[in-house]
């Protein structure tokens, strides 16, 4: 997971590399690349978070809300084919997904972006990364 886009206030949970499967489809829009994919989060402890989300407080209709039970996470994967030799051919990004900590996370879906039919041919392996762009309840610093 990177967070390269987003500096919050809420320590990382761990976590581990995308695991799944991934093959090209053959749409409407031409060959897209499809995949299902899970990334397990693990929790965010309430005592590694930092004091000000650790407080109960209250709306102005006195509906109270205490400590956030995990954090939710926005972003969108990212997919590098690579040909044999392991030079990149393409860069891509997926639609935006939602994920939680203390969660598998299993997503399905496809790429918006097409993929040339030359990239396809020559692509023997894929990796993929998850971006984060924001989270919930974070605040950037």
């Amino acid at each position: 997971m990177s967070s390269e886009a987003l500096n919050g206030d809420i320590p990382w949970p761990g976590t581990t590399k995308p695991s799944g499967r991934v093959k090209f489809l053959n749409r409407d829009k031409g060959e897209q690349l499809g995949y299902v994919l899970k990334l397990p989060i693990k929790s965010n402890p309430v005592s590694a978070l930092p004091e000000k989300y650790r407080k109960t407080t209250k709306d102005a209709t006195g509906l109270e809300f205490g400590p956030p039970d995990q954090v939710l996470y926005e972003g969108h994967f990212q997919f590098t084919l690579r040909d044999g030799d392991g030079f990149v051919l393409l860069k891509m990004d997926g639609p935006v997904e939602h994920l939680s900590a203390a969660a598998e996370n299993s997503v399905q879906g496809t790429s918006d972006q097409t993929v040339p039919d030359s990239v396809i041919q020559r692509t023997k392996e894929v990796d993929v990364g998850f971006l984060v762009t924001s989270c919930n309840p974070c605040q950037v610093q």
